[in-house]
């Protein structure tokens, strides 16, 4: 009897620890912290994966693509990752920095972002007045567009929507 208790509890602990939250907007905990599904998202072959401490991120719908009726469906992804070692912003002249500063919309704030990271969308600031990066180097078919940011040279705040 013991045995078998034991055995449904390990399929189960097995069973929500490989459970992945994509798509799951209505849910508390709605990221994901698989950085292979998002791999299959975006590109991160400029990322040495092995210096990624932790990775957080979900997809979101714009539109009313699960509506009967026809119109927009098009995604956007939020991501972010607190890396092992800080990042040599020399590097990232070489990536174009947009013109504008950008300003706050309640769209990039996520309640499971880190705090390093929720800092930026303090209601107290008008702009995110720090350096905001194309997206280029992530560029993967369809998410071609957005911004990406860094926060205490550790924490990579990334923003990306198809159109």
């Amino acid at each position: 009897m013991l045995t078998y208790r034991f055995i449904i509890l390990i399929m189960l602990v097995n069973i929500f620890t490989t459970c992945d939250f994509r798509y799951n907007e209505g849910r508390k905990k709605n990221y994901s912290i698989n950085i292979n599904r998002l791999k299959k998202n975006i590109n991160m072959s400029n990322i040495q994966i092995d210096t990624i401490q932790q990775v957080y991120w979900n997809i979101y719908k714009i539109g009313n693509a699960d509506d009967d009726v026809p119109g927009p469906s098009d995604y956007y992804i939020i991501a972010s990752f607190k890396l092992l070692k800080k990042i040599d912003t020399n590097k990232l002249k070489k990536i174009n920095i947009l013109r504008k500063p950008l300003k706050k919309n309640s769209i990039y704030y996520k309640k499971w972002l880190p705090r390093k990271i929720k800092y930026l969308f303090d209601k107290k600031r008008k702009n995110l007045n720090i350096p905001i990066y194309s997206t280029r180097i992530f560029n993967k078919s369809p998410y071609l567009n957005g911004f990406f940011c860094i926060s205490d040279s550790l924490y990579v705040y990334l923003y990306m929507y198809t159109q």
